[in-house]
Order: C-alpha cells, then structure tokens, then sequence
C-alpha cells in the first residue's frame, strides 16, 4: 500500500512538472535572453572590452552575423537563442543543485527524497546525457502558456566540451559555410551555459525548492519595469580558479559551485561581497526561497544552515 502511494504521488508531481511553466528558472522568453546580452556586453566579446572577436577576424565582435541551417543571426542573437531554448522538453528538472551535498546527489529531489534530475553542475558537462534527452523522455510539446519558439537544430547535446568542440571546429573549418556554422552552434551553446549559470542565482534551484505554484523572483524580474530597476553600475567578477579540473569536471564548474560550502565541512556563512565561491554557493547561503524559510536559530527546523537568524541583527530591530 505504502508503495502504491509513493507512486500515485510521484505521479502527481511528475504531472505538475510535466504542465507547470513556473518551474522555468528566469522567465526564458524575456530574462535569459536580456541576461545573456548584458553578459556578453560586459564580457571580452565585447567591442568595448577586449574585443576577442576581432582578433581572430570578426571586427563587428557581437555583431557580427553568422549562417546556420539556412538562418543568419548575430553573435549575440546565438548566444540569446540558446539561452531560451535551454528551458524546454523538461531540461529544467536538470536545473538545480544544492551546493550543500555531493553532486550526485544535489539534484532536483521531489519530496527531499525522490531524484528528478541531474545536478545543474554535472548537467553542464554530461555530454552523453544531453545527446539522449530528447529520445529518453520523450517530451517534445511545448508548456502550456509557453510561445512555441523556433528550434534551428535537433541536436540536444549543448555541454561545455561540445560547444568548445565547436569553437576547434570553427577556428580549422575549411570553408566560409563550416567556418559560421560552427561559430553559430558554439555561441547557441555557449547561450545554453550562460542560462544555467543564470539559473544558480534563483534561491529556488540551489535550494531543492521546485517553485510549481508561483515563480516568485522570476516572475517579478520578467517585469520590464522591474527588470529596469537592476543596477548594472558595479558588475562583480568571480575571483574562482579556472586552471585545474574539480571533481573530475571542467574548470568552469567552479562558477557554479567550488565545493568548499558543503555541510560535511561544517559550511560557514559567505560574505555578500565574496567573489570566490561558486554562484549555487554564494546564493543558497544568502537568500532564503519562499518554502525554505526557517531560520537556524529561531528553534525552527531547516536543511540550511544559512541565512541564520543568529547572523543578523534581526532582533534590535524588531
């Protein structure tokens, strides 16, 4: 009986997930893409930063136009195409990752026990998961409320070895066509990684909280008049190693997480102003998500040590 019940409510989670557009991290039609092109705007891609592009011969860098399967964008039209379509076909139960656990373990849990995806962090790079996503689940129907978008390729794979394959490929190409197409693939992939980073800055995802009913901050940001309100005056670089591997991934996982916050090490509070933590990190140990509010030291229970009521000067001021 206790079986059959974990099932039926499996199911009904499964179907929340399945019809529910608010698991979507940031809105994917409106704030990844924006994030994206502020990103790449502050980054040396940029004309106005190192101008990377220019220095392997595309002087308009952003702007620069590439064709692909017969479409021609810009870099930076790649870049926020792929940063949309990584939400889509269920690749969100892939996600989230709490920095707190070992990474097989940190990903989505239903019911803080059921594995429902991979951690956002080993999603990144796990190009044999990707390739098989679309063919393993099956789900290629868009979420109800969701503007069907244009898919210009169906390949599913978009990890970070791949999209760096894509850059190789690009700088030998032999020809003008394999030359932009490969470019165009790399700069669509690179748009996939920048939204899951992206996602690492939702409290929701690096706190095991699936967010069915309401996207709460996501929902709010996709206001343009909210969206205005971001300063982008004082743009903080990570200070995080990117020369050696960690745990067998990429250097790049260390923007998302470094795995020094971790509850085995006895996890202590990160200063706001730290940059030498990983994004899931700095997050999960600084913003509560809307069902994982009790505070450590208010006598209440909570899987996170922090924010902790102790840490504040919460109770001068009540």
């Amino acid at each position: 009986m206790q079986i059959k019940i974990l099932f039926n409510v499996m199911l009904l989670v499964l179907s929340s997930l399945i019809f529910c557009k608010d698991i979507c991290a940031w809105e994917n039609r409106v704030t990844h893409p924006a994030l994206s092109s502020i990103a790449a705007d502050n980054s040396v891609l940029s004309e106005n930063k190192d101008n990377y592009l220019s220095g392997i011969g595309y002087s308009a860098c952003l702007k620069e136009a590439f064709k692909w399967n017969d479409i021609t964008k810009t870099a930076k039209q790649w870049l926020q195409e792929g940063a949309e379509l990584e939400d889509g076909k269920l690749r969100e139960l892939n996600h989230f990752h709490n920095p707190l656990k070992p990474w097989s373990q940190a990903g989505l849990h239903i019911l803080g026990v059921v594995p429902f995806g991979e951690s956002t962090v080993l999603w990144s790079q796990d190009s044999s998961a990707q390739a098989n996503w679309s063919s393993s689940n099956g789900v290629d129907l868009p979420y109800p409320g969701l503007v069907t978008v244009p898919d210009y390729t169906t390949l599913t794979d978009w990890s970070w070895l791949t999209t760096r394959n894509y850059f190789y490929s690009a700088l030998i190409a032999g020809t003008k066509a394999d030359r932009e197409s490969n470019f165009a693939a790399m700069f669509f992939g690179l748009g996939h990684q920048m939204h899951l980073l992206q996602d690492m800055s939702v409290p929701m995802h690096v706190r095991n909280n699936q967010h069915l009913i309401s996207p709460m901050i996501e929902g709010w940001v996709k206001d343009h008049d909210n969206f205005s309100l971001i300063s982008l005056s004082a743009i903080t670089v990570p200070s995080v190693s990117l020369v050696n591997t960690i745990n067998g991934k990429a250097p790049i996982a260390r923007l998302f997480d470094t795995g020094r916050y971790l509850a085995s090490n006895g996890a202590s509070a990160i200063d706001m102003s730290e940059t030498s933590y990983g994004l899931a990190e700095w997050t999960n140990a600084n913003f509560f998500s809307d069902d994982t509010i009790n505070l450590p030291g208010s006598g209440l229970s909570t899987q996170f040590p922090y924010p902790n009521l102790n840490d504040t000067d919460f109770q001068t001021r009540v």
